[in-house]
């Protein structure tokens, strides 16, 4: 779980699971709770974009992503206050349905504003030039090439 100050905004991410190799099974099961203290006071408004990706029809399919992110939005309505139509939900997702989405997310951000990233599907590590980054690992990474279908976090 990470929090992120820019431009006086508050943007808290988590994924699920975290740093997951490609093979391994998603986490889910009962209740997830998100870190975001209960009586944080935000002045501005929250926005959540929450991405699952089970990988169906593939053999690195996983179980659960979906569900993780269906259970962190309700979550999110009922414990935290966040409107619906500040929620998007992505399943299945490709890379640039991705990136539209935090484009999405960031659209507008002001100090004072709650923004939540919620990961759950593979992520990766890929080697850079000069480093090693980790990666969320997007629905059309399985079929197109990298690092053009990966999501760097250096990218986020």
């Amino acid at each position: 779980s990470h929090w992120l100050e820019a431009a006086g905004a508050r943007a808290f991410w988590t994924t699920l699971p975290t740093r997951v190799a490609m093979g391994a099974a998603c986490s889910s099961g009962g209740d997830y709770v998100a870190d975001i203290p209960l009586d944080m006071h935000v002045s501005g408004k929250k926005k959540a974009l929450l991405v699952g990706i089970n990988y169906e029809g593939s053999s690195n399919a996983l179980r659960g992503c979906i569900n993780d992110v269906v259970n962190q939005k309700a979550v999110l309505k009922s414990h935290y206050g966040f409107e619906e139509n500040n929620i998007l939900m992505l399943t299945e997702a490709k890379k640039q349905a991705i990136i539209d989405g935090f484009n999405w997310l960031y659209e507008g951000a002001k100090a004072g504003d709650l923004l939540f990233f919620q990961y759950s599907g593979h992520g990766s590590q890929y080697q850079t030039w000069s480093e090693n980054c980790d990666c969320l690992c997007p629905r059309d990474c399985l079929e197109e090439p990298w690092p053009g279908s990966i999501i760097l976090d250096t990218e986020i």
